[in-house]
């Protein structure tokens, strides 16, 4: 079972919802450095959260899902950007050239997939040489990856029952395995999955510290790797 398009739009428009989307693109964004005319591929791209940001900095986005609906969803939500190019298909056998792209996203989807190194081995494959791999996980060590274990558990068809969860390890030793080079790790969300517009304003100092201190506990890990 996957993520069901309403329900994954009105995330984002809850209070933890907006906060977290703005945190995971500011830190992600800021390590990917992307410019006007690199060619960008978005896998798991689901509605297209981070495809278009990434279509606002380079003008040349090609959005790829396994999920037919969300891609629906992705062109209804942003038929103002009609140059995007989406796709469907597998992230383990995509269907382009090899050395086609400057930059490939992959944002929680990682641990969605029965074989996240070879969607890893094939994001090396479609990178031009000198390209990079920006890959963003959910930490295992977090408050967040409890909480969607329980649900999981509680519900083991949701898309949570056979979901993944790595550890900075893990995703630094997958991108060695993939022998991508100069592997850089940051963290954000350091805060709880708790709805409250209050509290999380109030958490604020503790994002701060986290993000520039690069400390463990954060819920998202964002990996860049180099080709």
């Amino acid at each position: 079972m996957g993520f069901d398009p309403q329900t994954y739009r009105k995330w984002f428009e809850t209070p933890l919802g907006r906060t977290v989307d703005t945190d995971e693109k500011s830190v992600l964004f800021s390590m990917a450095k992307l410019k006007p005319g690199d060619r960008v591929l978005d896998i798991g791209c689901g509605d297209g959260a981070f495809t278009e940001e990434a279509m606002r900095l380079t003008g040349n986005v090609v959005g790829l899902d396994f999920s037919e609906e969300m891609l629906n969803a992705a062109k209804k939500r942003l038929t103002h950007l009609p140059e995007i190019e989406w796709l469907n298909g597998d992230a383990s056998a995509m269907p382009f050239h090899d050395e086609s792209f400057d930059t490939v996203l992959s944002v929680a989807m990682l641990g969605m997939v029965p074989d996240p190194l070879g969607v890893i081995r094939e994001s090396y494959r479609v990178l031009k040489p000198g390209g990079q791999l920006i890959l963003a996980i959910l930490n295992r060590w977090s408050s967040w990856a409890a909480e969607r274990k329980i649900r999981g558990w509680l519900k083991p068809d949701s898309v949570w029952g056979n979901a993944r969860f790595f550890s900075a390890d893990n995703l630094q030793l997958l991108l060695e395995e993939a022998t991508f080079k100069s592997i850089t790790l940051r963290g954000c969300v350091y805060y709880p999955p708790i709805d409250s517009a209050i509290l999380l304003q109030l958490l604020r100092s503790m994002e701060w510290l986290g993000q520039r201190a690069n400390l463990p506990g954060a819920a998202l890990l964002i990996a860049r790797g180099i080709k």
